[in-house]
């Protein structure tokens, strides 16, 4: 339950100094920038970087490089899978048997793609979108489908169990 309370504002106390915070040192790769994170059930932090993903466990820090990607943008934790999005890219990291991360590339063959700029699920379906392509990943099937658009993809948002995407100032459903 939120309260608001509403008074002259000389009567409202300052607030002074910090939030309380943690400070871990990310070690230094050959790129300075870091895109996005997130943090999985297990309290594992995931941080994505020109050539992977670097995950701290709260000890010990683990680099997962992805040969094959560049810029690694994008970052999305859904079921225990860290879904991974970056410059012709697509995949995601999970443990294997014996607890050690992998990262499984879906990335469809011969299609050329820009930087992926968002991960979102709707109902059971992975979405990654980039500046002109939208994909679709079926985690159950393990397949991929995907849709080339000639004009510049902008926000994409899950409602009623439907994907939807602007195009130009147009909507496509």
């Amino acid at each position: 339950i939120f309260v608001y309370l509403i008074a002259p504002t000389d009567s409202i106390a300052k607030i002074i100094g910090a939030p309380p915070y943690k400070s871990i040192e990310v070690p230094a790769s050959d790129t300075s920038s870091h895109f996005d994170m997130v943090l999985d059930n297990d309290n594992s932090l995931y941080i994505s970087y020109l050539d992977g993903v670097k995950i701290f466990n709260g000890s010990h820090w683990q680099n997962i490089e992805i040969v094959k990607g560049n810029l690694i943008r994008r970052l999305f934790l859904d079921n225990g899978r860290v879904y991974v999005g970056g410059f012709q890219i697509l995949g995601y990291i999970e443990k294997d048997s014996f607890g050690a991360y992998q990262f499984i590339d879906i990335t469809p063959n011969n299609i050329t793609f820009e930087s992926i700029w968002k991960i979102s699920k709707c109902n059971d379906y992975i979405y990654f979108r980039s500046i002109t392509n939208l994909f679709e990943y079926n985690p159950e099937k393990d397949t991929v489908q995907s849709w080339d658009f000639q004009s510049k993809l902008g926000t994409m948002i899950c409602k009623n169990n439907q994907i939807t995407i602007q195009d130009l100032s147009l909507i496509h459903i």
